[in-house]
């Protein structure tokens, strides 16, 4: 589903993307800062990352005993009063056997043939927020706003493909996947996975 939120005055929307510009670059700086220390003292320079990370390998074997589920997932349209739209990512994510909890790993957030984000949960999330009550749910306003990717209009009619992986409570792991376009303005979708 696509909800279009309108800040009249754009305040709100000003203050949340200078907020989210000014993290993104503390991370980066602070990200770049780390690999010259860890370069130099190896000896040389450091391995180069791979050009599209993938989602971690599962941390044990097995079939997990919490079962999530993403049972929203869309993206929403926002707006200020400078006429600037994105899109962010709306999260509901539920475990349903109601017997272990879910501990979020990692979010990957791929669009296919342009972007992939991959936010880590011991740098997105704080305290018990990893955390999945069995049979309850989880908010994306539960991660750290920074860790969740905005959207410029270039992407509409594009697909995002969501990736959670997750651990039960014995350490089991899993991944579940969702999907969801990028919808035009005023263009509203019944589907709300």
């Amino acid at each position: 589903m696509l909800i279009q939120i309108n800040d009249e005055s754009g305040s709100i929307a000003r203050r949340l993307r200078d907020w989210r510009r000014t993290m993104t670059s503390a991370m980066a700086i602070a990200t770049a800062i780390a690999a010259m220390v860890l370069g130099a003292g190896c000896g040389g320079p450091s391995s180069p990352s791979p050009a599209i990370p993938t989602v971690p390998p599962a941390p044990a074997s097995g079939t997990p005993a919490a079962v999530l589920e993403i049972s929203t997932f869309e993206l929403v349209l926002y707006s200020d009063e400078d006429g600037h739209r994105w899109y962010e990512p709306r999260i509901v994510l539920t475990e349903k056997s109601g017997t272990s909890a879910a501990l979020l790993q990692q979010l990957a957030f791929v669009v296919p043939g342009r972007d992939t984000e991959i936010f880590r949960a011991d740098g997105c999330l704080f305290g018990d927020s990893r955390r999945v009550p069995a049979g309850g749910t989880w908010k994306q306003s539960q991660a750290y706003y920074y860790c969740l990717p905005a959207y410029d209009e270039s992407i509409v009619g594009s697909t995002v493909v969501l990736t959670v992986a997750f651990t039960d409570e014995n350490g089991v792991g899993g991944r579940v996947t969702g999907s969801a376009t990028a919808l035009p303005p005023g263009v509203w979708s019944l589907d709300r996975r």
